[in-house]
């Protein structure tokens, strides 16, 4: 169970979630604090997970932690559709979103994400890209199949996927560009200004 591997593909990947790497990262950290991983089955089925590791206690002095907000220097004033089936990511983006100065629609999943979307008024839509019943790419496609300007809201992948492969396969779905996970407030802000000034230009001509 601890041993690293990999959804055996996409179908699995959008049903299920993930690349299976929680107990590898888990033991491999443990075992370099000289602890031990634990894998027990349960007789009601299922298994338990524990770790052991030697802890040595130290006195630790008061620390006052300055916390960092992000200000930004101007309001993007945009229509933001965002499309995440994680509940605290949803409420992360649009936490981030709403401090850019844009207006946020929330969907759960890619079919919402496309049935918003088909309703028009957005500026710019942020799709995370496994979700389950229909993913961010198949939504994408199906968006940038709907008639204008439906089509022409650029599309930005939210994902931690981003290697070449993964990103030949976002630009050929019709997504405008992407936004590494975990996303922050001025990655978003940037690519908010780029592909909505890029969106604009092309309509222009």
């Amino acid at each position: 169970l601890a041993i690293k591997f990999d959804n055996v593909g996409n179908e699995f990947e959008k049903e299920h979630g993930g690349w299976g790497l929680g107990l590898s990262v888990s033991r491999n950290l443990i075992e370099r604090m000289d602890g031990t991983l634990h894998i027990d089955n349960c007789a009601e089925g299922g298994c338990r997970v524990a770790f052991s590791i030697p802890i040595r206690t130290h006195a630790i002095a008061p620390m006052q932690v300055a916390l960092k907000t992000f200000a930004p220097q101007t309001k993007l004033n945009k229509n933001v559709l965002v499309a995440e089936d994680n509940p605290i990511k949803r409420h992360l983006m649009q936490t981030l979103l709403e401090e850019l100065g844009c207006r946020v629609t929330l969907a759960k999943d890619g079919v919402e994400a496309v049935e918003l979307a088909g309703a028009g008024g957005f500026d710019a839509i942020l799709m995370d890209i496994t979700m389950p019943q229909l993913d961010g790419v198949a939504a994408t496609e199906i968006i940038q199949g709907l008639p204008a300007p439906v089509s022409d809201v650029p599309i930005v992948a939210c994902t931690a996927n981003v290697d070449e492969r993964s990103q030949a396969r976002y630009r050929r779905a019709g997504m405008a560009g992407f936004l590494p996970k975990p996303v922050r407030a001025d990655d978003i802000a940037r690519m908010l200004s780029q592909v909505t000034q890029e969106s604009a230009r092309a309509q222009a001509i």
